[in-house]
């Protein structure tokens, strides 16, 4: 066992998993800033008391973002409420896990902007603010004139916890900690972290993740992560076993649990498949598609036509910049001026769009050979298609495109631009 974890007597005070009060929300990326200037120590570092006490104090955490951020990204001015409606604005919707600081340092604004532009949908508990997981934020337009903001990939941030893991500038423990709100939705790259890791650091990396994690917590964490955690806890070659078997326990607890939900055995009884579905069109569309969306696809697509008796076909999936340009120039002159807002069918140019990236697909209902535009099932289909994963273009304030669902994996039309530049982007 590495040194890092001899000493775990400094988890003490987490040892009680489901003690809220040794749960303090944290803003995990202005904490790894904060860590990385701080000294790696042998034993398990920053006392857990001293990790978890630091809450989101807004002037502190606002200050380190400024910091942090390019000149031209300085936060403006408290922004009018009823001045909302003529703002541009962009919209979000919060994941879990998300807390008012990490979305502050993700979309490069300020805790004070968030609060102000979104004040009838903020939340408290006990000291904490925050929204609710599912709600639609509004995100401020930057006072530089770039058109949308950038936002930080958590694989991004993944990767960057790891690389600064293995350099040293982050122990073990910290580097947990720095991961966990990301472990429930980026299962894969967890596991390949696992991968990368040495013999003797795995069984470190699941006791880490485990001790650091409520039951609550743990039972979002992917069946297959699981079993990889609990594998790694078996280990023997430690000196502190008896406290690996302990985490392993509450692992299979949640492991067996989860063989047995209704929404697993709902899916078996109906048979949900992931790989085709009822409809040639849509299977065609769907091939074309990034790797990682073709099986929520089919799920959503099978889903409603398995459990609702509706039945949807995805006509568009992947498009191509040059296509997307020509759909952008329906209704508008060669300058880009509108002439016809009824013909406009996208604000978005070629790069602009997750359909060029292959992260989106668009749907309609099919009904005796036609389809149905105009029906009263679109927020069913909304509905089940943000429960199989997907953002759906029908939540959009301004230009609302019900057909459309996406799943950006958190990529920013400039990064995935970038991306595909440098011949990195594989569908």
């Amino acid at each position: 066992m590495s040194r890092e974890f001899l000493n775990r007597n400094h988890q003490q005070n987490s040892d009680n998993n489901n003690n809220i009060e040794n749960q303090k929300k944290i803003d995990p990326v202005a904490q790894l800033k904060w860590l990385n200037n701080q000294q790696v120590d042998a034993g398990w570092g920053l006392d857990p008391a001293q990790m978890f006490a630091r809450e989101e104090n807004e002037n502190d955490l606002e200050a380190l973002q400024m910091k942090s951020l390019a000149s031209s990204m300085i936060a403006s001015g408290p922004i009018n409420p009823n001045q909302l409606k003529k703002a541009n604005l962009n919209t979000y919707i919060v994941k879990k896990g998300e807390t008012l600081g990490a979305l502050a340092l993700k979309f490069k604004t300020t805790i004070h902007e968030l609060k102000t532009l979104n004040y009838s949908k903020l939340q408290k508990w006990g000291t904490v603010e925050g929204f609710n997981t599912g709600d639609t934020i509004n995100l401020p337009a930057l006072s530089s004139g770039i058109e949308s903001l950038e936002v930080i990939s958590p694989v991004k941030i993944l990767n960057d916890c790891f690389q600064k893991y293995k350099l040293g500038t982050l122990n073990m423990p910290n580097f947990a900690r720095a991961v966990l709100p990301y472990v429930s939705e980026y299962e894969n790259e967890i596991i390949d972290i696992f991968n990368q890791l040495s013999w003797n650091e795995r069984d470190n990396f699941a006791y880490a993740l485990t001790i650091n994690s409520d039951n609550a917590k743990l039972s979002t964490f992917g069946k297959d992560l699981l079993k990889r955690m609990s594998s790694e806890l078996e280990s023997l070659l430690t000196l502190k076993r008896d406290e690996n078997i302990k985490q392993k326990e509450r692992i299979e607890q949640l492991i067996g649990e989860k063989k047995s939900s209704p929404v697993e055995a709902k899916n078996k009884d109906t048979q949900i498949s992931t790989s085709s579905c009822w409809d040639s069109s849509s299977n065609n569309n769907i091939a074309k598609i990034h790797s990682k969306l073709k099986p929520l696809a089919f799920k959503f697509i099978n889903v409603l036509d398995k459990n609702h008796n509706i039945k949807i076909r995805a006509y568009q999936g992947l498009r191509t910049f040059e296509e997307q340009n020509e759909l952008y120039k329906k209704g508008r002159d060669d300058e880009g001026k509108t002439v016809d807002k009824k013909k406009i069918i996208t604000n978005a140019k070629g790069g602009q769009s997750y359909h060029n990236f292959g992260l989106a697909i668009d749907v309609v209902e099919i009904k005796e050979g036609k389809a149905l535009w105009k029906n009263e099932n679109w927020e069913l289909i909304g509905k089940v298609g943000k429960e199989c994963g997907f953002g759906w273009g029908g939540d959009w304030s301004g230009f609302v495109d019900k057909p459309h669902f996406e799943y950006t994996m958190n990529y920013s039309y400039q990064e995935l631009q970038d991306l595909k530049k440098q011949g990195k982007w594989k569908l």
